[in-house]
């Protein structure tokens, strides 16, 4: 956690288990880049890395248009989701 001292906000840094979790379930009934990298405040650049990498690993789809999450994509995602809620539970 950061504390910004100019203007006193605290800013959550996401790690990677945070950011692919956040993309899969975006990626649920598809989207285009713009609205993955929109919804989930990415830059394209750092996007166009997490995208390649879950293409690769098969857990995304991509048709020429949209990113869809494949059947092993959404274990994948109930995985990072049941560790998110492990890791972060307060």
């Amino acid at each position: 956690m950061l504390i910004n001292i100019l203007t006193e906000k605290i800013v959550m840094k996401r790690d990677r288990i945070q950011i692919m979790n956040t993309i899969l379930g975006i990626c649920q009934d598809g989207a285009k880049k713009t609205i993955i990298v929109y919804r989930a405040n990415l830059s394209f650049r750092l996007a166009d890395t997490y995208l390649r990498w879950l293409v690769e690993q098969g857990y995304l789809a991509f048709n020429g248009k949209q990113y869809k999450i494949t059947p092993e994509g959404e274990r994948f995602l109930t995985t990072l989701s049941d560790l998110t809620r492990l890791i972060y539970q307060k």
